[in-house]
């Protein structure tokens, strides 16, 4: 796809069309993550259910988790209590279900963290959003539509990414780093006032 632009004038009287030179533009900043906040209102905005197969790259390879992931707006005092990044746009997950049953060479469903940890997020925002927890709702169209517009409170961390490195430690698991980037995750749900 091209563009092309008719020769014409801007408003200072400079020719739009004459080449624009830049300077060395390699070190600005193009992080959109948001610094540590405590006890930020956020309302649900949009909210789905997102497959992850067990293979990324084929479809047809069996799920392997199944998260809600949620567009959530900072409520108007902001995350300051002053209205900054009010109504800013965050997009946490959380993990509703993993498939005990797919290949377990990289997950050992099995361990603590898959049954007594991994869902704890989950856990809080049901809770934060008046739900009971034995049995949880299930995750339906109607309760996707029911949560939208729902208010709760959470502090916002910002945790470095991490990605496989493609080592494995001497116990035979994966060595993740850290890349250098951050991306903010919602702790500590509790209900709206």
């Amino acid at each position: 796809m091209s563009t092309s632009y008719a020769k014409e004038e801007d408003d200072s009287g400079i020719d739009i069309n004459d080449p624009i030179v830049m300077d060395d533009i390699s070190t600005q900043e193009t992080s959109d993550v948001l610094e540590p906040a405590r006890k930020v209102r956020f309302e649900i905005k949009k909210a789905q259910v997102r497959t992850q197969q067990l293979d990324r790259d084929d479809k047809s390879s069996p799920w392997i988790f199944k998260r809600l992931a949620l567009q959530v707006a900072v409520g108007p005092d902001g995350v300051d209590g002053l209205g900054s990044q009010a109504n800013r746009r965050l997009f946490p997950e959380y993990l509703l279900a993993f498939n005990k049953d797919a290949d377990q060479s990289r997950y050992d469903f099995n361990s603590d963290y898959w049954q007594k940890k991994a869902r704890g997020n989950t856990k809080e925002l049901f809770a934060a959003l008046g739900y009971p927890l034995n049995p949880p709702p299930p995750v339906t169209a109607e309760f996707l539509e029911e949560i939208v517009g729902k208010e709760f409170i959470a502090d916002i961390l910002k945790t470095a990414i991490r990605e496989n490195s493609g080592e494995k430690d001497d116990n035979g698991k994966d060595i993740w780093v850290a890349t250098g980037d951050f991306k903010n995750e919602l702790k500590s749900h509790r209900l709206a006032d």
